[in-house]
């Protein structure tokens, strides 16, 4: 017998890290910068309440602990849970590397 929790449905490996990160909702809003609590190839989870309603558009900025690797991704809301927000990433091509060197330095 499945379990039908919410891990069991998830596409990718969630990596469960406060990783501070830089978001912004308009590209005139100044960024502010917030911790991811878990990361992951398709997403993240922000440690932020800010009422922003689900389909709302993000600009995101992920850089690895290390400095080295930085990642600027689009992305949506598309979970509001426990005070925070999930965030679906629109990664392809280069950046979907990108992502995986970042979550590698994790690890």
């Amino acid at each position: 017998m499945t379990s039908n929790d919410g891990a069991n449905r998830r596409r990718f490996r969630r990596i469960e890290v406060p990783l501070l990160v830089q978001i912004r909702y308009s590209a005139l809003e100044a960024p502010q910068t917030v911790y991811a609590l878990n990361v992951s190839e398709g997403g993240v989870f922000l440690d932020v309440d800010d009422n922003k309603p689900l389909g709302t558009r993000v600009f995101i900025q992920i850089t690895s602990p290390d400095g080295i690797r930085m990642l600027r991704s689009e992305g949506k809301v598309v979970r509001k849970a426990g005070g925070g927000t999930g965030v679906e990433l629109v990664l392809e091509g280069e950046m979907q590397e990108e992502m995986r060197a970042i979550l590698a330095t994790l690890d």
